[in-house]
């Protein structure tokens, strides 16, 4: 046996359907109904194992092994001591109690890249590599994806498994975990989370009572990221964590692997030019450069959107789009969530002059046909969030008090590429409300109602009427009251 970093897991962490993942120290009765199942591996030297923990990982590698060309063998993980280890590289197991076969992947390979990418998403932020390929005798995790859990000896209830330190928390060098996928199924989504989840205990990290986050037992809301916020830990109910008051499992990572560094995507817009005069048959070519490219989010003139894939995309715009300027809001993404955002614009036919330029319940920003305020989340609709509005802007002066409806309108941006800023009827180009005085916010077009101060291009403000308003009040208070006094004095 050629010499290993000798590794004794202290726990196995293990998934039960429907559910996510266990770390509590013992198998309760409680959780023995509910079908959880936890296995404590005894060791005998206890400073072997610490020594071959780290804080710092000594990989920056994660293998997603589908187990293809006949299943993954796995032998049981011992010394020439009889101490348990974990070895990726050997296929070395600390967690089964005798050699076994992992059957393959079988919800094809087209499912499996998908479920590398959503797994990039999630460990984006952080300098660590997800791969596919195997990374041989280099020091890497391992995550296995096959069979069922009695494959490896199992109860049939368990979605997953891993080694788990679970007197420090720290990271088990070279470590093999497990999904079951045959039990789970072949949803992507579930697949993902539940990999990035055991990936997370070989890490070190407990459950997150937190739904957002990958550690987490809950479901149902929405995509799973490492949340960046002290958490309570748990599976159903709040219980003290391993290791420490509460986990913030991106800050854990963070601190093991640090920041991913650079952009690792770039977007260029190959045809046509920027500016050009287009007729209305013209397609919007893209290319993205990118080892790991995802989609492209396209937005024209904040009404119609297209999510693209691959690494040449082509955009046709909507045969019924209005004639106008064109103004595009692209965003690559590649699969460790880096973007590269770019502005773009065209002119088909005739910019618009005016809403009568435009088709039905659209307005005329500069040149540009967009939906209206009687379109939801159109210009000038009322708003409480960005999600609310197309434009994914909604302007909410911080001094205004509205009780019982929303704080903010739907905005536009005006005054792009230093032109003079020319809104609809109605509305006016100003700094943002909320940017403060050097509008760090950008100018939008914003609907003249009365709450925000209206700021003009040039800076001047819609405050002056205001201004000679109080005097002229004042004014024609006294004059009433010297009327008043005349006609007392006269009866």
């Amino acid at each position: 046996m050629r010499a290993r970093t000798l590794v004794k897991p202290a726990l196995v962490v293990a998934l039960a359907s429907p559910a996510t993942a266990l770390a509590s120290e013992t198998s309760s009765e409680e959780d023995a109904d509910r079908g959880y199942k936890t296995v404590r591996v005894p060791y005998e030297h206890p400073e072997l194992w610490l020594s071959a923990l780290t804080a710092s990982p000594p990989s920056r590698v994660i293998y997603l092994d589908g187990c293809w060309d006949g299943g993954c063998d796995i032998d049981v993980g011992t010394d020439d001591s009889g101490n348990r280890i974990e070895d990726a590289r050997e296929g070395f197991s600390s967690i089964i109690d005798e050699p076994v076969v992992i059957p393959s992947f079988t919800h094809g390979e087209e499912s499996f890249e998908e479920i590398a990418a959503c797994v990039r998403r999630i460990f984006g932020p952080f300098d660590v590599e997800i791969t596919t390929e195997d990374p041989g005798d280099d020091p890497h995790w391992r995550h296995l994806m096959g069979g069922y859990p009695s494959d490896a000896g199992f109860d049939a209830n368990v979605m997953g498994v891993s080694p788990y330190d679970f007197e420090g928390c720290r990271a088990i060098p070279n470590a093999i975990s497990y999904s079951f996928t045959e039990l789970v199924g072949d949803d992507v989504t579930t697949l993902c989370e539940l990999a990035a989840h055991e990936l997370g205990h070989s890490l070190g990290l407990d459950h997150a009572l937190e739904c957002r986050d990958p550690m987490t037992y809950l479901s149902a809301c929405g995509p799973k990221s490492f949340q960046d916020e002290a958490l309570e830990c748990g599976e159903s109910s709040p219980r003290s964590c391993y290791c420490g008051e509460s986990q913030n499992s991106h800050e854990i990572l963070m601190t093991k692997f640090g920041e991913r560094a650079g952009p690792g995507v770039e977007l260029e817009v190959l045809a046509p030019a920027e500016g050009a005069q287009v007729d209305a048959d013209y397609a919007l070519e893209l290319e993205v450069t990118s080892e790991f490219p995802d989609r492209v989010e396209v937005t024209l003139n904040s009404q119609y959107r297209e999510v693209l894939e691959g690494s040449s995309p082509t955009f046709v715009p909507p045969a019924d789009i209005s004639d106008g300027v064109h103004l595009y809001e692209l965003v690559a993404v590649d699969q460790y969530d880096r973007r590269a955002e770019q502005t773009f614009s065209v002119t088909q036919g005739a910019p618009c002059s005016g809403s009568s330029d435009c088709g039905d319940a659209e307005e005329c920003v500069e040149g540009r046909c967009v939906p209206g305020a009687s379109v939801d989340g159109g210009l000038g609709a009322e708003c409480a969030a960005d999600d609310d509005c197309l434009a994914d802007r909604c302007s909410i002066d911080p001094d205004q008090e509205l009780d019982d409806s929303p704080a903010g309108v739907c905005v536009e941006p005006c005054g792009l590429g230093g032109a003079d800023g020319e809104c609809p009827s109605g509305f006016s180009c100003i700094h943002e409300p909320g940017a403060g005085d050097e509008g760090a916010g950008g100018r939008v077009c914003y609907a003249e109602r009365g709450g925000f101060c209206s700021v003009a291009p040039g800076g001047s403000t819609g405050a002056a009427p205001v201004v000679w308003l109080v005097p002229l009040l004042f004014w024609l208070a006294m004059r009433a009251g010297s009327s008043r006094r005349g006609a007392r004095g006269r009866a």
